[in-house]
């Protein structure tokens, strides 16, 4: 049981460190640039549903954490799907 609880740990601020560093400053941005969608338009529900995601996957969001050249990747990806209007 010990070693869920430190997974779970790891997962859980993985996928917060994420949601800061990334999501919710690109799903700002979207809003000041008046895209409307799903993200802008309910961005609480988002961060919720990205946070939980997040944290099924965490050990994928590490490298993009440490390595600058995967970060922009990433960042590029998140971008395209908030920036895309409905």
């Amino acid at each position: 049981m010990e070693l869920i609880s430190y997974y779970l740990l790891f997962a859980l601020s993985t996928a917060i460190a994420a949601c800061y560093l990334w999501f919710w400053p690109m799903v700002q941005q979207a809003k000041i640039a008046g895209v409307q969608n799903s993200f802008t338009e309910y961005p609480k529900i988002s961060t919720v549903v990205y946070i939980l995601i997040s944290t099924v996957v965490a050990p994928l969001l590490v490298p993009p954490m440490l390595s600058e050249t995967m970060a922009q990747r990433f960042q590029a990806g998140l971008h395209r799907e908030i920036f895309k209007q409905d």
